[in-house]
């Protein structure tokens, strides 16, 4: 499940002592693809509602006490796009509002990839 799922929670995980639930995003397409920031925008309404109707707690009861963070996993810089970075701002204060963090997370595999093992 991605962003373009707009009507889908795309990955939920809990830490080890259940002190934190993350509900997690992911966009793997470059972002100058034709709708992504409409898709974005629904995916983030789709969150908020998800959390506003109680249903992380309904998924998880320990949701009711943890820290509950979104985070946006994206490939691309998401500064290279103008109009997703306001969205994202704004998604944030929505968030903030609810008292859930949100955090954007760029992975640039290129930049973290592990040198080949030389073998025998």
């Amino acid at each position: 499940m991605t962003v373009k799922d707009r009507k889908t929670v795309d990955y939920i995980s809990k830490s080890d002592d259940g002190s934190t639930m993350s509900m997690i995003m992911v966009e793997d397409r470059p972002l100058n693809t034709a709708g992504i920031v409409n898709e974005t925008v629904d995916k983030v309404n789709t969150y908020l509602a998800f959390l506003r109707d109680g249903q992380l707690v309904d998924f998880d009861a320990d949701a009711k006490t943890a820290k509950v963070r979104v985070q946006y996993n994206v490939l691309d810089d998401p500064e290279s796009s103008a109009q997703l970075m306001l969205v994202l701002t704004e998604a944030g204060q929505m968030f903030a509002k609810d008292g859930v963090e949100f955090r954007i997370r760029h992975f640039n595999f290129l930049d973290q990839m592990i040198e080949p093992v030389e073998r025998d």
